[in-house]
């Protein structure tokens, strides 16, 4: 079985990625190239339950590869994702890095290189398999999540409001719809902005892969699973426990 599996997409046919194609499969690890991002997003999507760790890498300029990460932190929020770009100017960096983009390299970048940063990322992704089997907690008023074993991952408001959303719907699977609300709750004075914009959607992707990625730097594994078209969901066992119903709403102190 290979070590791990690369998704790459080009913006543009680029002949000088044809090294570094050849050195990834020199190395043992699966291949396959995207002309489109819809296409690249289904793959990654489907390639999520695979017991091989999955990393995505853009070809292109850095506007593209933004678009292309957005979609994919949609539809896969824990996918690895790394950008070569034809130039890393300070901008483009910016850029890349505030769409949860892992790391960024030039295009004339030595292949040796950018395979060495690709065997990172699919070492750390395949530490993400499998979360540790037992009971999981909220505690301090759900502002912590407890692994078993002990360990604790603490929450912002907006992470906390996720869990709590998560921790009480129905079979703990809420839709994407919900957890924006949920969300806009805690942010906006306790209004919620009508309508599900794409905004909004990007805002929930890019939090929930912040909260897993949390997970996984404490070495609990993450305990949110993406649900293809619906939402998200815990995937692990929490304890039945006495923890408030809804998130904290920030609100304006009362006038004298």
């Amino acid at each position: 079985m290979a070590a791990g599996f690369i998704h790459l997409f080009q913006e543009v046919e680029v002949a000088a990625m044809q090294p570094l194609q050849a050195e990834l499969l020199r190395k043992g690890l699966g291949l396959r190239l995207y002309a489109g991002i819809e296409a690249l997003c289904a793959a990654v999507e489907n390639a999520a339950a695979s017991p091989e760790p999955q990393v995505v890498v853009l070809v292109g300029e850095s506007g593209v590869c933004c678009q292309a990460a957005h979609a994919l932190r949609a539809a896969a929020p824990a996918a690895s994702i790394m950008t070569l770009l034809p130039s890393t100017t300070e901008g483009s960096l910016v850029q890349c890095l505030g769409s949860s983009i892992d790391t960024c390299w030039p295009q004339c970048a030595p292949v040796e290189l950018i395979v060495s940063a690709l065997l990172r990322l699919v070492g750390r992704a395949g530490s993400t398999e499998q979360p540790p089997q037992g009971v999981w907690r909220l505690t301090s008023r759900a502002w912590v999540v407890q692994a078993p074993g002990g360990i604790e991952v603490e929450l912002t408001a907006a992470e906390r409001a996720i869990m709590l959303t998560l921790y009480h719907a129905p079979g703990r699977r809420a839709s994407h719809a919900r957890l924006v609300e949920a969300i806009e709750g805690i942010e906006s004075d306790g209004g919620c902005s009508a309508g599900y914009a794409g905004a909004a959607a990007r805002r929930l992707s890019v939090l929930v892969s912040r909260l897993r990625r949390k997970f996984i730097a404490a070495g609990t594994g993450t305990p949110i699973r993406s649900v293809r078209r619906v939402g998200y969901e815990i995937g692990v066992e929490f304890a039945n426990q006495a923890v408030a119903v809804a998130p904290v709403v920030n609100v304006s102190a009362p006038g004298p």
